[in-house]
């Protein structure tokens, strides 16, 4: 019999479980180059499902600043994710999603909003769009190419990759399961470029046409279910949109509203409830990470923590780079290179350095660049600074 000790070392360890499973067991698609081909081992979900994936519907609403705790905004294009529906009334549920899990279409607040922009004019078809879901499918399985870990990834497939993993259906060669741990067997996935239309631009995007599976069935190995039956399986559901809440539709549409309307993100008023996906807080609720878009500014302006009114004060000058400014970073840097101007032979040696502050708020013109160097060499030029 085992000792109380052993049994709670037993208890322990299941309830550590779920943190075999974090953010980097996501498959990052961004970090595949035109020309490779990796091997992907699909296995089942965690719970009985007639399929080894769960869909993933969301809606993904733009906003091009936030209004922070403290009553700032900060000027960083912000995406945050809300629920979508994941099926029409009358269509059949395939999936096996359990009731908590469905939302039809006709309940879905948002698609009852939109629905009627798409009037057969550009325009309103554009509109549509902006604001229209994306459908989605959550897998798992093991990566079998060089560089990584034997264990269980996360993939986030979109719709056309999905539809060639979904060709097993109509493949007479294939049998069983591609995701049954015996018999099933690997997807191959191959990368290529393609032309593609992005917001009126004509650009190269990553092209997944070419992939399929492989010929060849191929158990797991040992080393992958030794894995398994130490860690095991996600169960996909977790990943996915449960069906809103009264309460989270009402934010839903005010999240909508404001998008539409091009007002800030509120973090206080919404944070706690749809949290933006590229903006990350600490625990007191202060931004500790946040991925703006190059094209957006990430600067700030200070607005009364009393008022919620936006636009007050004149913002700061204005950074397109790849990288995130934050308000103190731009206002530092601009101190340093007041500084280094105050340093110069022609400065009156009695003059004191301007301060951040009187910079932004005395010089308030356009930047650019596509790095932080190039960044603060245009602030350099636009101020007259000489440069080493």
């Amino acid at each position: 019999m085992a000792t109380l000790a052993e049994l709670r070392a037993k208890v322990q360890k299941a309830q550590t479980r779920p943190t075999n499973f974090d953010s980097s067991s996501i498959f990052s698609f961004s970090k595949l180059n035109a020309g490779d081909q990796i091997r992907i081992r699909f296995v089942p979900d965690g719970e009985p499902n007639d399929f080894f994936w769960r869909p993933l519907c969301t809606r993904r609403l733009q906003f091009d600043s936030l209004r922070l705790t403290n009553g700032s905004i900060v000027q960083n294009r912000t995406y945050v994710s809300i629920p979508a529906f994941n099926l029409k009334k009358g269509e059949a549920n395939i999936s096996n999603l359990s009731d908590d899990y469905i939302y039809y279409s006709n309940d879905d607040v948002i698609q009852q909003k939109i629905k009627g922009f798409w009037n057969n004019t550009e325009e309103g078809k554009a509109l549509y769009s902006k604001f229209g879901r994306t459908e989605r499918y959550i897998f798992q399985g093991f990566v079998r190419a060089d560089g990584y870990e034997t264990k269980l990834y996360r993939f986030v497939i979109n719709k056309e990759l999905f539809n060639i993993i979904y060709s097993f259906m109509t493949d007479d060669e294939i049998s069983d399961m591609p995701s049954d741990l015996i018999h099933g067997r690997d997807f191959i996935l191959k990368v290529s470029e393609k032309q593609a239309s992005i917001g009126g631009k004509t650009q190269m995007v990553k092209d997944y046409s070419t992939s399929k599976w492989s010929s060849k069935e191929t158990p797991l190995t040992e080393e992958e279910s030794a894995w398994l039956a130490e860690n095991g399986y996600f169960t996909l559901k977790n990943f996915t949109s449960q069906r809103p809440t009264a309460d989270q539709e009402d934010v839903m549409i005010e999240l909508f509203n404001a998008s539409y309307n091009g007002e800030p993100y509120d973090v206080a008023r919404w944070g706690k409830i749809f949290r933006p996906d590229n903006v990350y807080f600490d625990e007191a609720g202060n931004i500790k990470d946040m991925k703006s878009s190059a094209t957006v500014n990430a600067t700030a302006h200070e607005i009364p923590t009393e008022s919620y009114t936006p636009a007050v004060s004149t913002p700061a000058p204005a950074a397109t780079a790849a990288t995130t400014f934050t308000n103190e970073m731009l206002a530092a840097q601009l101190l340093q290179l007041a500084q280094a101007q105050a340093a110069q032979p022609a400065q009156p040696a009695a003059a004191p350095a301007p301060t951040a502050p009187q910079l932004i708020k005395e010089n308030t013109v356009e930047v650019s660049g596509d790095t932080p160097s190039a960044v603060i060499a245009d602030i350099m030029s636009k101020f007259k600074i000489p440069q080493a």
